[in-house]
C-alpha cells in the first residue's frame, strides 16, 4: 500500500488476457507507469476503486485501520486528480453488507458499492484532501513528500 507510490495505469497497457495477473498486488507496479512527484502530472481520475472489510447502505467503509484508501484520496486530491463528485467505487461481498457503520468527517465514503448481487449507490459527501496532520508513519512516505513539494510548487 503506497510504499511503492502511485501509478497510472490505462487501458492499454495490460491487454486483458494478463489483467487479472498484472493488475494485482505488488505486479500493479510494473504493470503502469510510475508517478513521480512534484514532477509528475496528473490527468483527472475517472473512478477510485478500494478494497474494504464491511460497508453499510450509506458507504460509510470499514477499512484495514491503516487509512490507505484516505490516503489515496488525499494524495489524488492534493495532486488535482479527483474532486468531490469523483466515483468511490467498493467491492465486497454480500456478508460484507452491514446495517450501520461510524464515519468520521475525514473519512472517505463509497459512492458505489458492488457485491455479487447488486450495487448500492448511496448520496456521499468526501472530505476535502487534508495532507496536514497525517500520522507520521504515512508523512514520511516519499509519494506524500512529493505531492506536498508539487503543492507548494503550484502555490508559487
Amino acid at each position: 500500500g503506497l510504499k511503492q507510490g502511485l501509478v497510472r495505469i490505462t487501458p492499454g497497457q495490460v491487454p486483458v488476457a494478463r489483467r487479472p495477473r498484472e493488475l494485482a498486488g505488488s505486479a500493479l507496479v510494473g504493470a503502469g507507469t510510475p508517478l513521480r512527484f512534484p514532477h509528475a502530472r496528473l490527468e483527472a481520475v475517472d473512478l477510485v476503486v478500494g478494497a474494504c472489510l464491511a460497508v453499510d447502505q450509506r458507504g460509510c467503509l470499514l477499512g484495514d485501520g491503516r487509512g490507505l484508501l484516505d490516503l489515496l484520496w488525499t494524495l489524488l486530491g492534493a495532486a488535482g486528480g479527483v474532486w468531490p463528485a469523483t466515483p468511490v467505487a467498493v467491492l465486497a461481498a454480500d456478508e460484507q453488507v452491514v446495517e450501520a457503520l461510524p464515519r468520521q468527517e475525514w473519512d472517505l465514503a463509497a459512492s458505489l458499492v458492488v457485491t455479487p448481487t447488486r450495487v448500492i449507490t448511496p448520496q456521499v459527501k468526501q472530505p476535502p484532501p487534508r495532507l496536514e496532520g497525517l500520522p507520521p508513519r504515512l508523512a514520511k512516505l516519499p509519494v506524500v513528500k512529493g505531492v506536498r513539494a508539487l503543492r507548494g510548487r503550484a502555490r508559487r
